[in-house]
C-alpha cells in the first residue's frame, strides 16, 4: 500500500462514520414522533368502559376505515373516519346497523383499525349532512385493554 492510499485511507473513515451517523440520525427523526408505547392511545376497549361519562357505549367490528383530512375546530387533527356494524347496544339510543366513526388522529393513535371489534364510547353529533356519527373518545391503550375494577 502506497503512503497517499494510508493517507486517503484513514481520511476518508472518519467521514464515513460520521456521514453514517448523520444520515441514522435524519432518518431516525419521524419514527420518535410517539414517545413510547405507554402513550398510545386507541377508540377500542376490550370491557365494557364503567368510569367514562358519555351517552353512547357500544359493542363494534369496524368494517372500514380511511383517514381524513378534516379539520377538528378544537386542535387541528386529522380525523379518522370509520364505519363499523354494531354488535350490541351497551348505552344510548343507537340502532343495529352500521354507525359512522370518527375521531381526532394524532401520532400516538394506535390500536384500531378495519377487522378491529371491541367497544366504543362516545358522543353522538350529526355530520355536514345529517347523519349521526359517534364522536368516539380515546384512552390509553393500557388502560382500555385493562380489566375494570
Amino acid at each position: 500500500m502506497t503512503r497517499i492510499d494510508r493517507i486517503l485511507r484513514s481520511t476518508n473513515m472518519p467521514r464515513a462514520w460520521g456521514l453514517s451517523f448523520a444520515i441514522g440520525c435524519f432518518a431516525c427523526t419521524h419514527a420518535l414522533a410517539c414517545p413510547g408505547p405507554n402513550v398510545e392511545r386507541t377508540i377500542i376497549f376490550n370491557h365494557v368502559p364503567t368510569d367514562v361519562d358519555v351517552s353512547v357505549i357500544a359493542e363494534v367490528t369496524i368494517i372500514d376505515m380511511k383517514p381524513e383530512n378534516l379539520q377538528d375546530p378544537s386542535n387541528s387533527t386529522g380525523m379518522a373516519v370509520m364505519n363499523a356494524r354494531v354488535e350490541n347496544v351497551i348505552k344510548g339510543q343507537i340502532g343495529r346497523g352500521t354507525l359512522k366513526i370518527v375521531t381526532p388522529l394524532g401520532d400516538c393513535s394506535n390500536g384500531f383499525g378495519v377487522g378491529s371489534q371491541g367497544f366504543v364510547a362516545g358522543e353522538l353529533r350529526s355530520d355536514a349532512n345529517g347523519n349521526s356519527e359517534l364522536v368516539a373518545i380515546s384512552e390509553n391503550i393500557r388502560k382500555a385493554n385493562a380489566r375494570p375494577h
